[in-house]
């Protein structure tokens, strides 16, 4: 991602829709750099609704997520 989204502030990068009605929100980041103030807000208000979430910083990181969240 070489831009800054045109979303509001805060929104991850990525919503991921998962068969049975789930929603995985994904957020990148290179190296060691952290969550802006408005990303923790709304990460948290996500996982208060019940909602997956995860920072990630590879294309691997990606994979182990989204095969090991569990949907049940």
């Amino acid at each position: 991602m070489d831009k800054r989204t045109t979303c509001g502030i805060g929104t991850p990068d990525f919503f991921i829709f998962m068969p049975g009605g789930h929603v995985i929100a994904i957020e990148c980041k290179s190296g060691s750099a952290k969550l802006r103030s408005e990303q923790q807000a709304v990460f948290a208000w996500l996982r208060k609704l019940g909602f997956a979430s995860s920072v990630i910083r590879s294309v691997q990181e990606a994979r182990l997520v989204l095969n090991t969240i569990d949907f049940t």
